[in-house]
């Protein structure tokens, strides 16, 4: 059953129903009310979810792969080139937009992660090509696996996650962004594994159709803090 607090604000009554796990939370000294000719600090409601969600933002971190160090794959896109446009100077590939790309690389697991937890991934790179895409969707995924002291160093990848940025309409030079992916769940990772992961352009998935190479800059993967 919802609890229920009376406030005297200003002379006024107020009543304020608290949902069940609903929390109050004192907010900043400068925002206050006079209560009886008293300045006090007004309390706010906030719902579990949001709470949740604030802790969260606190228990992540992510790092950056520079498209330039990742090794071939089985398709490998275009050599790593320097883009340049004006002031912008940062190094590139360019993955196909009719044929699967992919790329590998290795990352040692952070101090702080939690390896019993998924990452997830978000793509970010520019637009190089004079035709730029127009309401059109390009798909990237990445999939992993790690070796501890004593393991193989070859193993097989976890499973694939893809993540799909549709409806682009961009300009040439034109920043883009994905989304972050779903989970993604990198095999026999823990705090003491070197981490290998393959990471693709889909240019041939059915929601990749920006039939155009794209320039990737980097790759950012983030994970929640132990």
């Amino acid at each position: 059953m919802a609890n229920e607090i009376n406030r005297r604000v200003d002379q006024n009554q107020e009543k304020t129903t608290l949902a069940s796990g609903d929390l109050f939370i004192v907010a900043d000294s400068e925002n206050t009310v006079t209560v009886d000719g008293t300045s006090r600090p007004v309390l706010k409601k906030i719902s579990t979810d949001n709470l949740k969600s604030a802790i969260a933002a606190l228990s992540q971190n992510s790092f950056n792969v520079s498209i330039e160090f990742p090794e071939d794959g089985t398709v490998a896109p275009a050599a790593a080139e320097v883009y340049s446009n004006a002031n912008k100077e940062v190094r590139i590939r360019k993955f196909s937009g009719t044929a699967d790309n992919d790329v590998t690389f290795d990352f040692s697991t952070p101090y702080e992660m939690d390896a019993t937890e998924p990452v997830q991934f978000r793509v970010k790179g520019v637009i190089t090509e004079a035709t730029g895409p127009s309401s059109e969707g390009i798909v990237f995924a990445m999939q992993g696996y790690g070796s501890a002291d004593d393991e193989a160093s070859s193993k097989t990848f976890g499973t694939q996650v893809s993540v799909t940025k549709s409806s682009m309409s961009h300009a040439q030079n034109d920043v883009w962004l994905t989304e972050w992916s779903g989970d993604v769940t990198i095999t026999d990772i823990t705090n003491d594994t070197l981490n290998q992961i393959s990471f693709s352009r889909l240019a041939t998935d059915s929601g990749d159709t920006y039939a155009q190479d794209i320039g990737v800059i980097e790759i950012e993967i983030r994970y929640i803090k132990r």
